[in-house]
């Protein structure tokens, strides 16, 4: 009886580690969505926020650690069981059709009311970029690349001591040395996959993200401070260089991870963690809307009320959308990536 006590309480711990580790995961991921969602509310068009040196710098700080944040995750939720046609099958359920079916109705505003967005382009050009170039939904696309390459990437660098050298060089590399646009997004692959690789690596040699001081409330408030002001100067100073913004990039990951040893921030963004894909899908739709509606119909210029606007329209109401309506039919569950 003692033994299987003993057996029982070892599987409620590794159970509540699993639900912690996913409630962490679930949280990271509302706090990069609600960032997204924020940055592009720092609207280009119609009235150009970029211009307003507050929203400037906001834009940077937010945009130094969202996409990177996501492939994070990515790379600690990846799993490989050595089936790659599955492993493929559900990435085009999950990522592929979502992109294609958000991509195809991307085109209709783009060619119809182009005087409402502002990249419009005639449906050729929208066709190729959403084959080639990653469309209006390149985070998709490029992690989707990512997964058809990394299980090859994964068996190299785990083979010996010298491969994971020689894949660490390589991988830092590639996310450090800026290179311009290419087909497939081979760009935005070189970048990322440094996020990714780091998220698995997290996963493969520490179980997860939880943090050990967690239950030390000095060191975790002292070092949080540390990093959060680090975090704001390192965007300050060196958002014109492109390998420092790796690094800021990096001190903003842990700063993000840190925060989810708070009840409060992880109370917050967790129910949003989600729905996280979905609110970026529908986000362009949205922001179409609530820009045209705040700037051109309202002739309001505030930056701070059209950014409030945006964000009260695009997160908000799009979260309130997809959990109580959108997630009770099934065509839409899986048109938007939900299974």
């Amino acid at each position: 009886m003692d033994g299987k006590l003993a057996l029982d309480r070892q599987t409620d711990r590794q159970t509540d580690r699993q639900t912690d580790r996913q409630t962490d995961i679930d949280c990271l991921k509302g706090f990069a969505i609600f960032c997204v969602v924020l940055g592009h509310s720092i609207t280009w068009f119609p009235v150009n926020l970029h211009e307003n040196i507050y929203c400037g710098f906001l834009f940077d700080f937010v945009s130094s650690v969202y996409m990177q944040l996501f492939f994070l995750l990515s790379g600690v939720c990846y799993s490989y069981t050595g089936d790659y046609r599955k492993f493929i099958a559900k990435k085009i359920k999950r990522l592929m059709v979502p992109y294609v079916v958000f991509n195809l109705l991307d085109i209709l505003p783009r060619y119809f009311m182009s005087q409402f967005v502002n990249r419009p382009r005639s449906i050729g050009e929208s066709i190729y970029n959403m084959l080639f170039l990653g469309g209006e939904y390149w985070f998709l696309y490029t992690l989707f690349i990512i997964f058809i390459f990394y299980p090859f990437i994964e068996r190299l660098f785990y083979r010996n001591r010298f491969m994971k050298i020689v894949l660490s060089v390589v991988i830092l590399g590639m996310g450090v040395i800026p290179v311009h646009k290419m087909v497939f997004r081979l760009d935005t692959v070189a970048c990322y996959l440094l996020f990714f690789h780091m998220g698995h690596f997290i996963r493969k040699s520490a179980g997860g993200l939880r943090i050990p001081l967690r239950e030390k409330r000095i060191a975790k408030y002292i070092i949080t401070v540390i990093l959060s002001v680090t975090w704001v100067c390192l965007v300050y100073v060196f958002r014109s260089s492109y390998i420092l913004r790796v690094f800021t990039s990096i001190v903003a990951l842990c700063c993000c991870v840190m925060f989810t040893g708070y009840k409060f921030f992880v109370a917050v963004f967790e129910r949003f963690g989600r729905f996280s894909l979905q609110i970026y899908l529908l986000n362009g739709f949205m922001l179409t809307g609530s820009r045209t509606l705040i700037c051109s119909v309202l002739h309001i210029t505030q930056p701070g009320i059209i950014i409030l606007f945006n964000m009260l329209i695009d997160f908000f109401v799009s979260y309130l959308l997809i959990r109580y309506i959108f997630a009770r039919f099934k065509l839409l569950r899986f048109l938007l990536g939900m299974g």
